[in-house]
């Protein structure tokens, strides 16, 4: 008499993701198709969270009624880029440029996506930039630091021929266009002439232009008569 044997095949399925991540991140590797799981790492759970630093295999082994199967997850990890940009001193009214690198592509917090920007900022002000490499993003944050250009004055500049005295206000040193670094200086033109004082104040510096018109002197006159005046004796006269 012949004899049957039944064989009974037992699933072993066992499913897992393989992500791809920028540096820096961290992803969820999900199992399915068991009952309980092992990771690499010690976690029983259906999913684990990971966030590693280069591209890491991570091995699952599912079980069903006794069967056992492993699957590898390959997380592949993408360099997330390093923004670098220069974070300036200006003094208002200037225009400095913004640089960034590290990155493929740009966006700036003020719409530009151009590697460099020039920015005219009247206040400390901060600017953002996001940089993008392979679908990865990083950002740097700066901040343009102002300072203030002095307003530089000089007293009234119409003076009669002679000397007379020019004194600027407003900085802190000042360099005039004669030479002198006082803040008052003694000028004696005789025509109308300019002079040019540079006052300046924590490195910043402004530049004021004075005319000095010169009124002519009079020119007084007397003429002698030939009448004569007798002091004395009138019969001389």
């Amino acid at each position: 008499m012949q004899k049957v044997s039944t064989v009974t095949v037992k699933a072993t399925p066992t499913i897992v993701n393989s992500p791809t991540i920028c540096s820096g991140n961290t992803t969820a590797l999900t199992a399915s198709g068991a009952t309980t799981y092992s990771w690499s790492n010690a976690s029983t759970s259906t999913s684990i969270s990971v966030s590693p630093a280069a591209t890491t295999n991570y091995t699952v082994t599912g079980t069903t009624n006794g069967c056992s199967n492993a699957k590898v997850s390959t997380v592949t990890v993408k360099a997330t880029p390093t923004i670098a940009v220069n974070s300036p001193t200006i003094c208002s009214g200037n225009t400095t440029a913004l640089t960034a690198s590290g990155a493929t592509t740009y966006s700036w917090s003020n719409s530009a996506t151009s590697t460099s920007i020039s920015v005219s900022p009247t206040s400390n002000t901060s600017y953002t930039v996001t940089g993008t490499t392979n679908g990865c993003v990083g950002s740097k944050t700066l901040t343009v630091t102002v300072k203030t250009t002095p307003t530089v004055a000089v007293n009234n500049s119409t003076i009669c021929s002679g000397n007379s005295a020019l004194t600027a206000s407003g900085a802190t040193t000042y360099s005039w266009s004669n030479s002198a670094t006082t803040s008052s200086i003694s000028v004696s033109p005789v025509t109308t002439t300019n002079y040019t004082v540079i006052g300046t104040t924590n490195g910043c510096a402004n530049t004021k232009i004075i005319t000095v018109n010169v009124n002519a002197l009079p020119n007084v006159t007397f003429a002698l008569t030939n009448s004569l005046v007798c002091l004395s004796d009138p019969a001389f006269c």
